[in-house]
């Protein structure tokens, strides 16, 4: 068969191991950066949860015409001051901050990850009342990212009215952040 050409596909044993090299570098050289950047998605999720049960909290209040307690709850299903454990969501008609055998839990965000984050609050619970506000003082809740993960000044807070409106103040954060973790 004169003038066909035996032709070859694929790679030499050369072209594989720089291929397989390079792929090697990048991935040590990206390798912590990913774990930065996963690091900062576990965070922003967190906080957007919170963010989100909070809105929901203060909707399902002016919805239903109920008052809704937000809280941690203690063993005796009160409201504890620590906002590091799961925090439910619930009806809350008599207004004692107690989840009562004719409360109904409306919604429970799981703790987190507490090597990653810490949750403060300067109240015990927040209460939103049939019209939307939440009565009592104005509150705000703050969410630290611990140092170890490389998220320094990654902190927001959200600063919760009387009238039950929200706000997020970084700046705010990030102070009394810095003054917890000293």
């Amino acid at each position: 068969m004169k003038g066909s050409k035996l032709t070859t596909t694929g790679f030499t044993l050369l072209e594989t191991l720089i291929t397989v090299s390079i792929v090697i570098i990048l991935i040590t050289i990206g390798g912590p950066s990913l774990n930065s950047f996963h690091q900062t998605i576990k965070f922003n999720t967190e906080y957007q949860r919170l963010r989100q049960t909070i809105y929901l909290a203060r909707s399902y209040a002016i919805t239903h015409k109920v008052p809704i307690t937000l809280c941690s709850l203690d063993n005796n299903r009160e409201c504890e001051s620590s906002w590091q454990g799961d925090i439910y969501l619930f009806t809350d008609e008599n207004r004692n901050q107690i989840l009562d055998d004719t409360d109904l839990i409306v919604y429970t965000v799981s703790k987190p990850d507490h090597e990653l984050f810490v949750r403060y609050y300067n109240r015990r619970w927040i209460t939103f009342i049939q019209n939307g506000s939440a009565p009592g003082a104005n509150g705000t809740f703050f969410f630290c990212s611990k140092e170890k993960y490389s998220l320094k000044n990654k902190h927001n807070s959200l600063v919760i009215y009387l009238t039950g409106r929200i706000r997020e103040d970084q700046a705010r954060a990030n102070k009394k952040c810095s003054q917890s973790a000293a």
